[in-house]
């Protein structure tokens, strides 16, 4: 699946920079939040991490302005959604408001939208039992701050369709994908996720890299593989 637009729910830290990466990606990317003054802090820090980046140097003024053309406040969920590719839930980690959130998400998106959810703990299969269609959720955990780090763990249940896996992967690989190093698809890096029964190791770049983003969440020395 070729995406062109991100829906991000939960605008809190690890929302607010997922939203920001894709936004950085070309994405039209939507920023949603329940609370209005959640959703305005979301944009605020969005913004704030842009602006520390052009006093130090990193990111110009041009840049900003290119990549805040892509990034939107929704403050109603179903506009959030509604022409959304990829569809990304990033709340605090209670099991009834994911439940919650993705029931009233399921009955608003397009029936080809993928569903992610942002969980680094939570049954990624339990979460899913609430759908009609459990097949179209899939675990997509980045690691914080997500604007600097350059991992994703990709996990599927036991009842994702290929076909959201495939959609998925093709969403962190695509070129001008936000996760542009290392890793994409990883059980090792957080062992505590129990649905990650099933997965694989994919390198987007060379097998070199392994033991570096090994290094970089759980800060030891690997051996080289």
């Amino acid at each position: 699946m070729q995406i062109s637009t991100v829906a991000v729910i939960g605008a809190g830290t690890m929302g607010a920079g997922i939203a920001q990466v894709c936004a950085q990606a070309g994405w039209r990317t939507h920023l949603h939040d329940a609370h209005p003054d959640g959703l305005v802090a979301g944009m605020d820090r969005i913004n704030a991490f842009w602006d520390k980046g052009i006093a130090r140097g990193k990111t110009t003024e041009e840049q900003k302005a290119a990549w805040s053309v892509h990034l939107h406040a929704v403050s109603d969920l179903g506009q959030a959604v509604a022409t959304a590719d990829l569809i990304i839930e990033a709340v605090p980690e209670i099991m009834d408001l994911k439940q919650s959130i993705f029931t009233q998400v399921e009955a608003l998106v397009r029936p080809d939208a993928v569903l992610g959810t942002n969980t680094s703990s939570l049954s990624i299969g339990t979460i899913a039992s609430v759908l009609k269609h459990p097949e179209r959720l899939i675990g997509m955990h980045f690691f914080n701050p997500v604007p600097i780090m350059s991992l994703l763990e990709v996990v599927k249940h036991e009842g994702t369709s290929e076909s959201t896996v495939s959609s998925a992967l093709d969403a962190v690989l695509c070129p001008n994908s936000p996760i542009r190093s290392t890793l994409a698809l990883t059980f090792l890096a957080t062992a505590d996720c129990s649905s990650a029964a099933w997965a694989i190791w994919w390198l987007i770049s060379t097998i070199s890299e392994m033991p570096e983003a090994i290094r970089s969440r759980a800060s030891v020395t690997s051996p080289d593989f």
